[in-house]
């Protein structure tokens, strides 16, 4: 029998326990102290709900002999919540959802269904990556597909496969790669250099004009308050506050600003967005799935994913994809057409 957990990671949930139960000691201390007895209760509260945190249990079992997927639930020892047969289930699918919370803002959460002759829900997290890991265990468990939906287009994959790079997948299917042709009206520019490939091109600078207007609202703000403060501690707060604004303004303005670019060297792939001094890399060998979306191509690893922007024209756009794809087989396949 193969258990699943359907929670975050358990260091996660062991950090915010101990945070509320040191907070609950914390104010049942204090209340002693101060004899306070309303204080004592809610400390008593705070010390209940730390203590459901860490030993609360959410997780599937997998029993092969008899035909069944078991959904449980409960606190140390976990009581069946859902039952549904093996034979009824064809895939699992990673989804992503929004959702209002109290305070009106949304938030994105990441559901992992079942799908077949029983459609059901098992649980939602708030991280994608966790999310895809717990569903890659549930379909090598249960020996179905794994549908990710997380960036819109579905990527498919089987239970085989799901510990496979997209270069060994493309080895094995023997599927051939060939470099593609330059679009001749283009805004890219393409470096070859003896160890490395750089593919440039103009950064998205549509979010540039809302970046603009918040700090013009910002710059409003500071130039109306400012001078109504007269106090050393409320100069400190508004150097403080403004200040860190300013910085995440010019931080978000340098990346949609300039040249991205498009790195392929030593074994990797790295996106620069913009004129952000840094970027996100990951290995070639870790890429297990190559999502072209409505926003950019994702490159999606079990622990790293890279986003690389889509310039504003389509066959840019498929040259660079395609271009990655036939730079991937050529360095860990070798079947290309012209190789």
């Amino acid at each position: 029998m193969k258990t699943i957990s359907l929670q975050s990671r358990f260091a996660k949930r062991f950090l915010l326990s101990a945070v509320v139960l040191l907070l609950a000691a914390a104010i049942i201390l204090a209340a002693i102290v101060q004899d306070s007895q309303q204080a004592v209760i809610f400390g008593i509260v705070m010390l209940a709900s730390g203590l459901m945190l860490l030993v609360h249990r959410h997780y599937v079992e997998i029993d092969r002999e008899a035909g069944i997927l078991n959904r449980r639930r409960g606190f140390l020892f976990g009581f069946r919540v859902q039952s549904i047969p093996i034979s009824e289930i064809t895939m699992i699918s990673l989804i992503p959802r929004a959702v209002r919370r109290h305070d009106k803002h949304r938030v994105i959460r990441f559901r992992i269904k079942v799908k077949g002759k029983t459609q059901a829900i098992l649980t939602e997290l708030s991280n994608p990556a966790a999310a895809r890991r717990t569903c890659e265990s549930l379909c090598k468990a249960l020996g179905v597909p794994f549908e990710n939906r997380v960036y819109g287009p579905a990527s498919v994959r089987d239970a085989d496969e799901l510990d496979l790079s997209v270069a060994e997948r493309w080895r094995r299917a023997e599927a051939r790669k060939e470099p593609p042709a330059l679009p001749s009206q283009t805004a890219l520019e393409v470096v070859h250099l003896p160890d490395e490939l750089c593919i440039s091109m103009p950064a998205e600078r549509f979010n540039l004009k809302f970046v603009a207007f918040i700090a013009a609202i910002f710059g409003i703000f500071a130039a109306i308050f400012f001078p109504l403060m007269d106090k050393p501690a409320e100069r400190a707060f508004f150097f403080l506050f403004f200040g860190a604004s300013a910085l995440f303004l010019i931080y978000a303005a340098l990346a949609f600003a300039g040249t991205s670019r498009v790195r392929i060297r030593k074994g990797s792939i790295e996106f620069r967005q913009g004129s952000l001094p840094n970027g996100r890399r990951i290995p070639i060998g870790e890429i297990e799935e190559l999502i072209p979306a409505g926003d950019g191509l994702y490159l999606v690893g079990d622990t790293k994913t890279v986003w690389i922007q889509y310039s504003g024209r389509k066959t840019d756009n498929e040259y660079v994809q395609q271009y990655l794809e036939y730079e991937i087989a050529r360095h860990h396949t070798g079947l290309t057409v012209d190789g």
